[in-house]
């Protein structure tokens, strides 16, 4: 089994192909950021310092396939996102720099026509455009030969404590196109909205002992516990904490009618919430100087955990250009490669690069422990290793060498 990992990351497919078929044969990476290429490198020994816009890298691609009798079985690539993501820039195809990377994709399947081939990115990939970017892929790789199906997993659809959903695309070739439909078996979307997931326990990721620095700094916890402090009071009183919360909205003053309707209904709604409880909110702005002295992105509190905790130190805690958000304690949000790294109400601390690596399934992966952000940001970007294992095996127990019916 030969395989070329394009946008390798640090290796999420590459250790979920071996999970499979552990003698694997990995015979050409490619990722354009260094940091990544040299965790890449110390954790499977390749050098995959590659730009795949270049002609050099499609020659050293060219001269490793005719080394290996011209062919390879499987192409992965979990090409960049930001382009099509609703965090990103949203420009798709239009974004000369990343967005137009699925070209090079396609022109290597074009050229090579591996058996297979596995291709990840965010969710909105198929709604981005008002879908006409997900019909330029579809029409793209049918009209090289491949039959496609799409589906979004997680993998918490999996039993494993974190909210990831990706976009999935398995492509066989198939130049007659006599495949009408892939056949995997695909799991179901679970509905975290119910806080009743079944699954995994997230402390079966953690570590017991970690370093102090990744433990949360005086200021956070003060924050915390004032937004707390709030909670607390209002149902004591019997009265309904709401969510979001903007502290700066928490008085009598006029709604502007230039805001979006979105945010005048969301502003009514916490005015109502202060004249309904405006002894209690009073008193704690007073006490608190209404907030002022903190960053206005933390005078924003969601609470997104329902009845599920009694305490915010019992939940999933991030801080966010958005505000504060607490979620329940059994599912990790998703994490993303910027800082918003997920705080252990209980413990007080972060996740580690360590948990999330274990959380996502992969084994010995060398990562560069003096540099928390590129970790974070690395892990951040990768694709989970028991989804990648899942539709492996998914993929080639339903179909022969041939990529037909077995």
């Amino acid at each position: 089994m030969k395989y070329v990992d394009l946008f390798c990351g640090i290796g999420g497919f590459h250790q979920g192909i071996e999970r499979v078929f552990p003698d694997a044969e990995c015979i050409f990476a490619s990722d354009f950021d260094f940091p990544v290429s040299e965790v890449y490198k110390n954790t499977y020994g390749i050098d995959c310092y590659n730009d795949i816009k270049l002609d050099e890298t499609h020659e050293k691609l060219e001269k490793k396939i005719i080394e290996n009798n011209g062919q390879f079985d499987i192409l992965f690539a979990g090409f960049p996102c930001q382009s099509f993501s609703k965090a990103g820039n949203q420009k798709g195809f239009k974004d000369t720099n990343k967005g137009i990377l699925f070209f090079q994709v396609a022109d290597i399947l074009d050229k090579y026509h591996p058996r297979f081939a596995i291709l990840e990115n965010v969710r909105n990939l198929v709604s981005h455009d008002n879908g006409r970017t997900w019909d330029t892929i579809y029409k793209k790789l049918h009209n090289i030969g491949y039959t496609v199906d799409k589906h979004m997993v997680s993998p918490h659809y999996l039993g494993i404590p974190q909210l990831r959903e990706r976009i999935f695309i398995v492509c066989i070739y198939d130049p007659n196109h006599e495949i009408e439909n892939i056949n995997i078996d695909w799991p179901e979307r679970l509905n975290l909205n119910t806080y009743n997931f079944v699954g995994r326990d997230i402390n079966e990721f953690l570590d017991e002992k970690v370093d102090k620095k990744y433990y949360i700094d005086d200021d956070k916890i003060n924050i915390i516990n004032i937004w707390e402090e709030l909670r607390i009071s209002v149902e004591k009183n019997g009265g309904k904490f709401i969510s979001p919360i903007w502290s700066y909205y928490l008085n009598e003053k006029p709604i502007p009618a230039s805001y979006p309707k979105w945010k005048q209904k969301l502003i009514e709604k916490n005015k109502k919430f202060y004249y309904e409880n405006r002894k209690i909110i009073d008193e704690w702005k007073e006490k608190y100087n209404s907030l002022k002295f903190t960053s206005r992105s933390n005078r924003k509190f969601e609470w997104n955990a329902s009845t599920s905790i009694d305490s915010v130190w019992d939940g999933i805690i991030q801080f966010r250009p958005s505000g504060i958000r607490v979620k329940n304690n059994k599912c990790f949000p998703t994490f993303v490669a910027i800082n918003q790294t997920p705080i252990i109400g209980k413990y007080k601390r972060y996740i580690t690069p360590l948990e999330i690596s274990k959380l996502y399934g992969f084994k010995d992966l060398k990562l560069d422990l003096k540099d928390d952000k590129q970790s974070y940001k690395q892990l951040g970007n990768t694709v989970c290793v028991d989804i990648v294992e899942y539709i492996i095996q998914q993929l080639f127990n339903n179909y022969d060498d041939n990529g037909g019916n077995l």
